[in-house]
C-alpha cells in the first residue's frame, strides 16, 4: 500500500511540476516550491521516484531479477560510466547541433519522438565513447 501511495506522489509531483513550468497564472503559495533543481516539488518527486524504483528492484520486488548477478554487473558497470557520460554529452549535444542532425541548431524538437531520438543518441553516442576509454587505468580514474 505505501508503495501505491509513493507512485501516486510521484506522479502527482511530476504533473503539477509540468503544469507549473513556465505559466504566470500560478498560484502564488506554488512560489514556495518553484521548478528548479533545487525546488522543493522536484526534490519531492526525485525522491518518490527512487523510493519506487528501489522497491521494485528489491531482490522479492517486481523487478527483482534485474538485482540479479549478471544484470547487476551490467548496471554496475554502466553507473561507474556516468561521471563520464555525464561529462562527455553536452559535446556530443553541441555537435549534434552544429551538425543540424535531427533538427540541430537552437531549434527546440518539434515533438517528442525527435526529442526522445536526441536523447538516445546523445547518451547512446556518449556510453559507447566512454565505456571502451574506462578500460584505460588512467582514463578509468577521470571518467
Amino acid at each position: 500500500m505505501a508503495l501505491v501511495i509513493v507512485a501516486a506522489l510521484a506522479v502527482a509531483a511530476a504533473i503539477l511540476l509540468i503544469w507549473q513550468w513556465r505559466r504566470e497564472d500560478v498560484p502564488a503559495w506554488l512560489h514556495l516550491a518553484p521548478v528548479s533543481y533545487y525546488g522543493a516539488g522536484v526534490l519531492v518527486y526525485t525522491l518518490a521516484v527512487f523510493l519506487v524504483l528501489r522497491a521494485l528492484l528489491a531482490p522479492d520486488g517486481v523487478l527483482g531479477r534485474l538485482a540479479r548477478p549478471a544484470p547487476a554487473r551490467a548496471a554496475r558497470r554502466l553507473s561507474d560510466a556516468t561521471l563520464g557520460i555525464f561529462g562527455l554529452h553536452p559535446t556530443v549535444l553541441a555537435l549534434l547541433t552544429a551538425t543540424g542532425f535531427l533538427g540541430g541548431g537552437d531549434v527546440p524538437a518539434d515533438d517528442v519522438a525527435t526529442l526522445l531520438a536526441r536523447i538516445v543518441v546523445v547518451v547512446g553516442v556518449s556510453a559507447v565513447v566512454v565505456l571502451p576509454l574506462r578500460q584505460a587505468p588512467v582514463v578509468r580514474a577521470v571518467l
